[in-house]
């Protein structure tokens, strides 16, 4: 492993309870990297400290208070509270939250901007790779672009895959958008 695009969160309570939470960094999604860093250590350490770490709803809404916005690095920070509140309940955090769910998650890649075939490649070796049964394809640059890339990922994966466009608002109707993925 040679880099990371995750930022760890580490909370210690006074009882010496290490509770850990992450928060992504990835550039091309969200305001990232060290800003989460300074959110927390300038915004959301101190109005922690000397809180019970159980109260999660009500240290949630104290950060929501002190910082507007800030969702990853917020995120970060809860998960470390949660993973706190399973370590002192004895449990795994799932069972605190009401309990198990499902018992597998599907798993979905997001396949980034680029060149059709490019795009169809990607797909391709991420769904060989890890069983992947969906993939996410960004668009959003030119009707054309985003049709030919519909298209060479359709061809490469087969008609019965699922693949789900992700434009983030860049159409502005909604006949555009279904002209661009035809």
């Amino acid at each position: 492993l040679t880099h990371s695009d995750f930022a760890l969160v580490v909370i210690e309570t006074d009882e010496g309870i290490t509770g850990y939470g992450e928060v992504s960094s990835a550039l091309y999604y969200y305001r990232l990297g060290p800003s989460h860093a300074y959110d927390i250590n300038a915004y959301l350490g101190a109005p922690l400290i000397g809180q019970d770490p159980l109260t999660i709803p009500a240290l949630v809404e104290r950060m929501d208070q002190v910082l507007r916005g800030g969702r990853q690095a917020k995120s970060g920070v809860e998960m470390a509270l949660w993973d706190i509140a399973g370590k002192a309940a004895g449990l795994p955090v799932y069972r605190l939250l009401g309990g198990k769910a499902r018992s597998a998650v599907p798993l979905n890649w997001t396949v980034g901007f680029c060149e059709p075939e490019q795009a169809a490649s990607e797909a391709a070796r991420y769904v060989e790779r890890h069983g992947m049964r969906s993939i996410r394809l960004k668009i959003g640059r030119t009707g054309d672009v985003d049709a030919r890339s519909c298209a060479a990922v359709r061809k490469r994966l087969g008609p019965n895959f699922t693949i789900r466009v992700d434009a983030n608002e860049y159409y502005t109707s909604s006949k555009a958008a279904i002209q661009a993925i035809r």
